[in-house]
């Protein structure tokens, strides 16, 4: 029994730094994807393309391609998920992209454990041990230090740390607030028995649906040619940043729980930092090392076990 638990906990990490590294990666991509076409095209193709993927998903693991019933029962829960969760989501995020740095977004980004935790305690009335309190806390403070250190002063404090979020920086704290609405709103589908794959799949086509209305009354902007680079990218938002992300994330809500799961989203500017190390041959100062290694040793206080 203890080996089954073990084992179910183990693949519940595994899936959700599988999606920790499939989201921070989404951020690049966005960037690139944004000097194409405009926001409410890569919103539909997206959500669209992962709709499709995921009908095959839902046949695989639930015996059916689409079950109406479900969407019918739970439908101001998918409205919800799918509206605000994804569409509202990725339209905030696409719009920052364009005038944003995208490490910038990801390291704003990373305020989301955080309200996600508070959220969860507020609407939930989930319980925490103590150290995993501590564990937040840290982890949000290396949040804090990061944005310090990337965004305005370089040091670890700053004294005009809340006035460094001007119009243009604001924008990105906007995508926090879906973002945390998601976390909830799947912990509460969750609860009710709908699987991962059914969340995301309704969800996904009502977000397509709210993109195309958008893209029927704005009409479709075409910055540059369409090239097979372009349409790589949609194909990799579609698969493991949709399909595959947010079923690994919903997944591991349900077997961690909000707070032990969503935590790990602090990596999200982590590896998106690596990631712009490697591409761009920028160099990580000590400093931004050991910032890391503080948000990770927050990350491992809020996992560990009650006996500890």
């Amino acid at each position: 029994m203890k080996k089954n638990n073990y084992n179910t906990l183990s693949m519940a990490y595994i899936k959700i730094i599988l999606c920790v590294i499939f989201f921070s990666s989404s951020f690049h991509t966005a960037s690139f994807l944004i000097k194409y076409t405009d926001p409410y095209s890569i919103i539909f193709l997206r959500f669209f393309s992962a709709f499709l993927v995921l009908l095959i998903f839902n046949k695989i693991f639930n015996g059916v391609f689409f079950n109406y019933q479900i969407l019918k029962k739970n439908s101001f829960l998918f409205l919800a998920i799918g509206i605000f969760g994804f569409f509202f989501y990725f339209l905030f995020f696409l719009i920052s992209s364009e005038r944003i740095p995208v490490i910038i977004i990801a390291i704003v980004f990373a305020f989301t454990p955080s309200l996600s935790s508070i959220a969860s305690i507020i609407f939930l009335k989930d319980r925490l041990k103590l150290l995993s309190y501590v564990g937040l806390i840290i982890a949000l403070l290396g949040t804090i230090a990061i944005i310090n250190v990337k965004m305005s002063c370089g040091r670890i404090f700053c004294i005009n740390f809340f006035s460094q979020f001007n119009s243009k920086y604001s924008l990105a704290l906007l995508i926090v607030f879906p973002a945390v609405l998601y976390n909830i709103l799947t912990k509460v589908a969750s609860r009710k028995g709908i699987s991962s794959t059914e969340i995301v799949l309704n969800s996904s086509i009502i977000a397509a649906i709210s993109a195309l209305i958008f893209l029927i009354i704005n009409h479709p902007i075409i910055y540059k040619p369409l090239i097979s680079e372009f349409w790589i990218g949609i194909i990799y938002f579609a698969i493991p940043c949709t399909a595959l992300g947010y079923i690994l994330l919903t997944e591991a809500i349900k077997t961690l729980g909000i707070n032990k799961a969503i935590i790990f989203q602090n990596m999200i500017p982590i590896i998106a930092i690596l990631i712009e190390t490697v591409i761009y041959h920028k160099k990580i100062t000590f400093l931004e090392f050991c910032i890391i290694g503080v948000i990770i040793f927050g990350i491992i206080l809020t996992n560990l076990p009650k006996q500890s």
